[in-house]
């Protein structure tokens, strides 16, 4: 099967922000080894060219919640994910034996050892210089400041961390019990029997509703001892709710409310608050593009944030999203 290299391009900065690897080099390295194909060469498989003991090796993370099977090895999407945690273990070696971030080439040499050849320097080079083009067109529609991705020039470049982990310390319970929802799909139109189960737990809904306030309502209701809710599907209902009070600004795990079609509209989405940059805010939530996730909301559609009242009242304050984070956050599957 053929590999489109725009939608490859992609996985890179999608893998690149996860792992905190250059996306260039991970989208160089496939051209370089195989020229970005899913072919295999003798025991060698796919874009990477991993080996089965490679694969076997770091096909199993629970750090970043990888778990493929020694099968899945012939999935490019996989392999670029087991790719990044590669070269992210290879990045943090090469700085604990050398105390400096690795160029390009160095990082390829910490991650193959024995792949140094008379050429290999030119063969890289022309691998940065034919997947240039692709790097770009990928941040564009992968982050919310493409600019942030480097296009490595040459393979003697420095490499660096290019995201700072968003950590997540002093979450309420309820946004931590969202977070373990991240990457669960509806089936159908808004149903399923992952929705059946929110509704179950929030209390409110009817299968084929659309279900962002039933995911809110259904972490509240997970909490020990359970948070009320508001007990509707409707993603204003927190506005209106004596179970909820206003906040003067932003806290991890707000309620953020937004309006859809015009602000008198009683139609929006809700989630949790993550963070934010100068023009989004980060929203953990339900049926954002049919799944649980972590995506950017436009300010303009901003209406308001709101707390459970009867949980102790939360620190007030922005929450900086770094440059180049992912404009979805999904689990990795």
């Amino acid at each position: 099967m053929e590999i489109d290299r725009a939608m490859f391009a992609q996985e890179c900065v999608r893998q690149g922000v996860t792992f905190r690897i250059e996306p260039h080099y991970l989208l160089g390295v496939a051209q370089l080894r195989s020229g970005i194909s899913a072919a295999s060469n003798g025991n060698e498989i796919g874009p990477y060219r991993l080996t089965q003991d490679e694969w076997d090796a770091n096909r199993r993370n629970e750090e970043f919640d990888i778990d493929f099977k020694a099968t899945e090895i012939i999935s490019w999407r996989r392999q670029c994910i087991v790719f990044g945690l590669m070269a992210h273990r290879a990045f943090d070696a090469f700085i604990s034996a050398n105390g400096r971030n690795p160029s390009a080439l160095e990082l390829y040499r910490q991650q193959w050892s024995g792949a140094a050849s008379a050429t290999l320097a030119t063969d890289f080079q022309t691998a940065l210089d034919v997947t240039a083009v692709l790097i770009g067109p990928a941040a564009d529609a992968v982050i919310d400041d493409p600019q942030t991705v480097v296009t490595l020039k040459s393979p003697d470049q420095s490499t660096t961390r290019p995201v700072p982990p968003l950590a997540s310390q002093g979450a309420p319970e309820w946004y931590g019990l969202a977070s373990n929802e991240i990457g669960t799909h509806e089936q159908g139109n808004n149903s399923g029997p992952a929705l059946a189960r929110y509704r179950q737990l929030a209390q409110c809904g009817k299968d084929h509703d659309p279900w962002c306030a039933i995911f809110v309502n259904a972490m509240f209701a997970s909490c020990q001892p359970a948070v009320p809710g508001t007990r509707s599907p409707s993603s204003q209902s927190f506005r209106n709710n004596a179970n909820f009070k206003k906040l003067s600004g932003p806290a991890l795990g707000a309620v953020a409310v937004f309006w859809r079609g015009s602000p008198q509209s009683t139609l929006g989405h809700v989630g949790f608050y993550r963070g934010e940059t100068s023009e989004s805010i980060y929203v953990l939530g339900g049926n954002e593009d049919n799944m649980v996730q972590i995506e950017p909301m436009s300010k303009h559609q901003f209406r308001d944030y709101w707390w459970p009242a009867s949980a102790a009242q939360p620190m007030i304050g922005k929450i900086a999203v770094p440059p180049g984070t992912p404009k979805h956050k999904t689990k990795v599957t």
